[in-house]
């Protein structure tokens, strides 16, 4: 087990040292954002097919019962959305600068 004086003084060391860890954990992390973000885009086109397949199939339902699938789907639309904007900005527009992590586009 570290000395507690140990961590103290670790969390005392000038912020160049502690910024360059820091760096090193985000950066490892925008693999997994950027993933997250294709496998959501993946089941989005996937809810857009069984959309699709359901107003080809569905012709007898109530009008309303297809209202509620074209409001998910809707829903799903500007999901979609705002990963690919959060995805932008957080991986592409803010690349190295840590202070734009901060910033929530909307």
């Amino acid at each position: 087990m570290a000395h507690p004086s140990s961590f103290a003084s670790a969390l005392a060391t000038p912020n160049e040292a502690r910024s360059t860890w820091l760096d090193a954990d985000l950066y490892a992390s925008c693999g997994a954002v950027l993933l997250g973000g294709l496998v959501a885009l993946y089941f989005s086109g996937l809810v857009f097919m069984q959309v699709v397949l359901y107003w080809r199939q569905s012709s007898s339902d109530p009008i309303r019962t297809k209202a509620v699938v074209v409001f998910i789907w809707i829903l799903d639309v500007v999901h979609s959305t705002t990963v690919c904007i959060a995805n932008w900005e957080n991986l592409i527009s803010n690349f190295g600068i840590l202070d734009g992590l901060d910033h929530i586009t909307w």
